[in-house]
């Protein structure tokens, strides 16, 4: 971003995984990720990209979230089971969170081929990880 569209009101874009990363599976929100939103939804444009299907239940889902968690958000971005780094790109983004370590991989092995440094930011959660796939066996 130029200095220029900074002063013309043009906002740093930062994007975000929707899925663990901002909602667990458990449905619980993660709340360091939402900490960690809030602080920046004011100074940043912030998509959430994610790459689940676009379906009339999946928009509802991640727009629910948005409004129950008063988020400000500048778009939603399925890929649709592809990987976020050409959207990532297209959108300018500066900083991606993700708990997926192929997606931060693939962001980190663009910046050292092209010598350049959006940031990433791991957001993973080994505990309720467990937590979700204790609670699908001890279903059966």
């Amino acid at each position: 971003m130029t200095f220029l569209e900074y002063a013309n009101g043009k906002l740093p874009v930062i994007t975000m995984d929707f899925d663990h990363n901002l909602k667990f599976e458990t449905g619980d929100p993660n709340l360091d990720t939402l900490k960690q939103f809030k602080e920046l939804q004011n100074d940043y444009d912030i998509y959430i990209v994610t790459t689940r299907k676009k379906t009339p239940e999946s928009v509802k889902e991640v727009s629910d979230f948005v409004k129950e968690h008063s988020l400000r958000i500048k778009d939603v971005i399925f890929t649709n089971g592809q990987m976020k780094l050409n959207t990532i790109l297209k959108l300018e983004s500066i900083m991606h969170f993700d708990d997926d370590e192929d997606e931060i991989e693939e962001i980190e092995d663009y910046n050292k081929k092209n010598n350049t440094s959006i940031k990433t930011v791991y957001t993973f959660n080994k505990e309720k990880w467990n937590e979700y796939f204790k609670s699908i066996y001890d279903d059966d």
